[in-house]
């Protein structure tokens, strides 16, 4: 270690010479000097953690096409990449027919779109948000019988310009354009509508900030001239919400149309087309904005035509009242955040009360949260106060007051105290949009206690109201990462009797007990169970979509008892750098297991009050094949420096000290270092002796290992173990083996065995170090032969 260090002291000496003599140096591989804080160190081994492959995703893109505007939805994918569902997320507007397209990485996939060209409510937009609902029900009515909604004029979608630019915001351009449309004999215009642009295209700048005027024209029967029904008054693009754009409404006073009359806009900020294919009319230079009432001519000295080959965003919600809709009701629920919660009871005994809420209704809901205020005399809570109202709530949640945390509650501390919350309305969702709508209905939100919240709803002509998938396709689903539900479960099966595996080879195996070793007929008090397992490090395929796996596994050794049976496996030791070596026992011959190892197994099965006898060998890798392939802290306690007194390692404040370049990440670990190899067995749940249970300084590394310290300072011989004919002697601390002893004086019921070596268990479990324990007793076997459970399932 002393070398080491001195070693990094000069490499810094002369790093820093260097920058003096020649300036900064490019390297790619170590900080450029001890202050280099550009390249991080590896705290944590120089391994990267492959573990952590990333999943598949859904790759799926859905779009409505059609001759409207702002219809969108989103697919659902499920297993094999099919598309599951298409959830409609904006009806859009201007629709009389619309197609589905559905693009990404798969396949086949097909739906309809269903379009209502009448009005539709298309949202509801909270106004005020009330307070002190329970049960809100939102209730829709009015708004049909008059006509049908139609729209008329162009789409309302993004184009090759924002804006027309011959001033730019803040100034009323001289632009005067006229947009054909389709008018009904009979009718009334109940909105002007446009597109907001967010990004300004071939333009200076996007739409908002610009001026304009919207009209409603009316042909005098003179050629190209209009009287002007309507006009809106000076109007100015907001700021766009959606990063593409919006489409803004501005209401007009039902102001009566016949066939002919036509819409117009003077000034700029609407979007438009100038690829020679439109026929809308630009006038330009327009020195003057139309009056209400006034009469202008196209072509004229004061509106000559500069083109009419434009296409601009802008359209007109009309109301046809030659012909009447049936109504058909819109619904919508209502959603909200905690306003306010009510003390039923404070309890007592409370010292560190918390307020948990349920989850949200909504899927894309915020939980809300909150804090009790208490007496801490009598620890009676007094109050519970809202931080945070949280959203998504169609009905007030569940408020639980505790004394402490769920995951870290006070035992014997406070109990009852219940509380009870009401809402404010933040929003409401449409359920179904309707039809019929010529003019936007009443919304009500009724409840039993709540009041105040206030809502309206916009209608739209010509909306996509429903999405039917036709054919779900398949492999919908990003590329490279890990897929899900593709690769079938590995079933349990004694290898005894052979086994069936799945598509990757795997199974899970049961390990078969030698009943004979440790018996009453061999002079043992009682009968025992008998296994000898080992650790091994091996590469598995675990999942289709990836390579197979370095892992460390257990796997049961062959032996006399169970020669007659065993597959007789010569074991390898898989290496990280992809080759393998054989795996040795102690004395040098070739290991043999009786199955391939397979991760989670051998699962052993138990007898209540039947105790198992387990030997136990440590066949990892030595040297420095044996240091963990995952990613290791070596601050912590027992992963890094070994037991001796040494000096700490020095903080000099910089990227290359002892610190954060700790000796015991570095590869290969240097003597001084406790070993990775280090292996123990513990019984998670059993009740076991201390000597057998497997304590974090009960570990083992394998059988002559260059370490000084090749046990821990608490292994113990299970004393009636040594001197057994056919049982390995583990009393040595450097024979790689360890003896157990469980006694199953348990009822029924699901355990398992995995490492506990000290400062590197959760690493060893990770990396594979953990199988299946299972103790059956006569109430369960009872249970199954009548019939009261089934004979597969998961152990009591």
């Amino acid at each position: 270690m002393f070398s080491k260090r001195l070693i990094n002291i000069i490499v810094s000496l002369m790093v820093f010479s260097t920058l003096i003599i020649r300036g900064v140096i490019s390297v790619t591989a170590m900080p450029a000097n001890p202050v280099d804080e550009t390249k991080v160190p590896h705290y944590f081994g120089p391994y990267p953690n492959w573990a952590n492959s990333p999943f598949t995703l859904p790759d799926v893109a859905v779009e409505i096409i059609g001759d409207g505007a702002g219809a969108t939805a989103i697919a659902s994918v499920g297993a094999n990449g099919a598309i599951t569902d298409i959830t409609l997320t904006d009806p859009g507007s201007g629709y009389s027919s619309a197609q589905v397209s559905i693009t990404g990485g798969g396949s086949g996939a097909s739906a309809d779109a269903v379009v209502n060209t009448s009005g539709a409510v298309t949202s509801i937009t909270v106004n005020n948000p009330g307070g002190g609902y329970t049960q809100p029900i939102v209730t829709i009515s009015g708004g049909g019988g008059t006509g049908t909604l139609i729209q008329v004029g162009n789409q309302l979608i993004a184009r090759q310009y924002a804006t027309d630019f011959a001033t730019g915001p803040g100034v009323l351009g001289p632009v005067l354009v006229v947009i054909p449309t389709t008018m009904p004999a009979n009718g009334f215009v109940a909105g002007i509508l446009y597109f907001n642009q967010a990004t300004p295209g071939a333009s200076t700048t996007p739409s908002a900030g610009n001026l304009f005027h919207a009209y409603i024209l009316h042909p005098t029967g003179n050629p190209n001239e209009y009287s002007v029904l309507w006009d809106s008054g000076e109007q100015t693009v907001p700021a766009a919400v959606d990063p593409v754009g919006d489409i803004v409404t501005i209401p007009v006073p039902n102001i009566a149309v016949t066939a002919g009359d036509t819409i117009a806009f003077y000034g700029e900020g609407i979007p438009l087309d100038d690829l020679g294919t439109g026929s809308d009319t630009l006038s330009y230079p327009a020195p003057s904005a139309p009056l209400a009432g006034g009469i202008l001519t196209l072509g004229g000295v004061d509106f000559p035509v500069y083109s009419q080959t434009r296409t601009y965003s802008f359209a007109a919600d009309v109301v046809d009242t030659s012909a009447v809709a049936p109504l058909v009701d819109a619904t919508a629920t209502a959603f909200g955040g905690v306003d306010q919660v009510l003390l039923v009871d404070g309890g007592s005994g409370y010292t560190m009360p918390t307020v948990d809420f349920d989850l949200p209704d909504s899927p894309d809901g915020v939980q809300a949260s909150a804090h009790a205020e208490f007496d801490s005399t009598t620890g009676t809570i007094t109050a519970v106060v809202v931080d945070s109202p949280g959203s998504g709530y169609s009905s007030p949640p569940n408020v639980v007051i505790r004394d402490g945390t769920i995951f870290d509650p006070i035992n014997n501390g406070g109990s009852g105290a219940t509380a009870t919350a009401t809402l404010k309305i933040f929003s409401v969702a449409m359920d179904t949009y309707g039809s019929g709508y010529s003019s936007a209905p009443t919304v009500t939100i009724n409840d039993p206690t709540g009041a105040g919240a206030t809502a309206t709803a916009t209608v739209n002509a010509g909306s996509v109201t429903s999405i039917n998938l036709t054919s779900p396709g398949s492999g919908y689903i990003t590329q490279g990462g890990i897929k899900k539900f593709q690769d079938g479960l590995p079933m349990l099966c004694d290898p005894s009797l052979g086994c069936t595996d799945n598509n990757l080879g795997q199974h899970l195996p049961l390990a078969v007990p030698d009943t004979t070793t440790f018996s009453v007929a061999n002079g043992f008090a009682a009968n025992a169970d008998y296994y000898v397992i080992a650790l091994v490090q091996h590469r598995e395929q675990m999942n289709s979509s990836l390579p197979p796996t370095l892992l460390r596994e257990y796997v049961q050794l062959e032996t006399p008892d169970n020669a007659s049976w065993s597959k007789h496996v010569a074991l390898q030791t898989d290496l990280l750098d992809g080759t393998s070596v054989p795996v040795l026992m102690p004395d040098g011959s070739q290991a043999y297991a009786v199955d391939d190892p397979h991760y989670l197994g051998p699962v052993i099965v138990s007898q209540k009050d039947r105790a198992v006898r387990i030997v136990f060998y440590n066949l990892l890798p030595t040297g420095s094949g044996g240091d963990l392939f995952l990613p290791t802290d070596s601050s912590l306690m027992g992963s890094g420096m070994g037991p001796m007194d040494m000096m700490d390692p020095m903080n000099d404040g910089t990227v290359m000290d002892g610190i954060r370049n700790p000796v015991c990440s570095e590869s290969p670990k240097s003597m001084d270092c406790f070993k990775d190899n280090r292996a123990t067995l513990h019984l998670h749940g059993g009740i076991t002796p201390w000597i057998s249970d497997g304590t974090p300084h009960q570990w083992i590394t394998p059988a002559n290992e260059n370490t000084p310290w090749p046990q821990g300072v608490s292994v113990e011989a299970v004393p009636d173990m040594n001197n057994v004919p056919g049982v390995p002697d583990c009393s040595a601390p450097t024979d790689g083996c360890m003896a157990f002893y469980y006694t199953n004086q348990q009822s029924a019921r699901f355990m398992f065995y995995h490492d506990h070596a000290w400062g590197i268990t959760r690493l060893n479990v990770y990396a594979g170090e953990a199988a299946g324990y299972l103790i059956t007793d006569p109430t369960e076997q009872k249970l199954v032969s009548d019939g009261i459970i089934p004979a597969d399932q998961i152990p009591l």
